[in-house]
């Protein structure tokens, strides 16, 4: 049986289960059809009863929020009157700390200014604060752009100012995204490594800025065009102190 925005079954059907993709600590995904992802979750995420309630009223917001580079629930699906799992879209790519050498980084830079986009919009409008937005939930797709998957643990807390959500958010997705790129590295430019810090540390600069500037300093220290992985990898090198 269909309602908005839930498919309830008796039992749930073979197709659901039929291709693994990957495990969790909160549940097991299975690839649905070309183009969708079935995540079943484990009995221990949604055993107590009180968060279990919670989750289901904070996925039910999230499918009705329309984003083209966070993969939100499309989808709750339940056995009888049970919560299971939903249904989101699927990305084909890497996730972001196994990205391959011919990655495009600037292409990659400018879909994280877009991400970011949807980021501002996003937390302005619902107060949707994105926890468990690591590297592992980061999917790099075949044409260098960002994507977001695995988005149950993101919570809205209207408790919270949106610009201070806005801001939580930068700052995760800068941890995400640029501490896996440089760690702890010390940039010869003194206004990168300020910048790095208040993306890291404050949300206060966006990643997507970071790294254009990351990639500026490259260009100019190696005298040509910085634009696959491999080739930042090799400037990151060059611009340590």
């Amino acid at each position: 049986m269909e309602e908005e925005n839930k498919l309830i079954f008796s039992e749930l059907p073979k197709e659901y289960t039929a291709e693994y993709l990957r495990e969790g600590s909160a549940g097991i995904c299975y690839k649905l059809g070309e183009d969708k992802v079935f995540k079943w979750f484990k009995e221990c995420y949604l055993e107590d009863d009180t968060k279990r309630r919670e989750s289901e009223e904070d996925l039910l917001r999230q499918t009705n929020i329309e984003s083209m580079f966070i993969h939100f629930p499309r989808k709750l699906i339940y056995i009888n009157d049970k919560l299971v799992g939903y249904v989101s879209n699927h990305v084909d790519g890497r996730k972001y700390y196994k990205l391959s050498e011919d990655t495009n980084m600037k292409l990659l830079a400018c879909s994280l200014d877009n991400l970011e986009k949807e980021i501002r919009d996003i937390s302005k409008e619902y107060s949707l604060v994105m926890f468990d937005l690591h590297s592992g939930n980061v999917i790099v797709d075949n044409n260098s752009s960002v994507n977001v998957i695995d988005t149950d643990e993101y919570i809205f807390d209207y408790y919270v100012d949106t610009y201070e959500s806005y801001r939580y958010n930068i700052k995760v997705l800068a941890n995400t995204t640029l501490y896996t790129l440089f760690k702890n590295i010390d940039i010869k430019d003194d206004n990168i490594n300020k910048y790095y810090l208040q993306a890291i540390l404050d949300g206060k600069c966006k990643p997507s800025y970071v790294l254009h500037e990351v990639i500026g300093l490259m260009e100019k220290e190696m005298k040509s065009e910085v634009t696959t992985f491999n080739e930042f990898t090799q400037g990151l090198k060059l611009i340590k102190k």
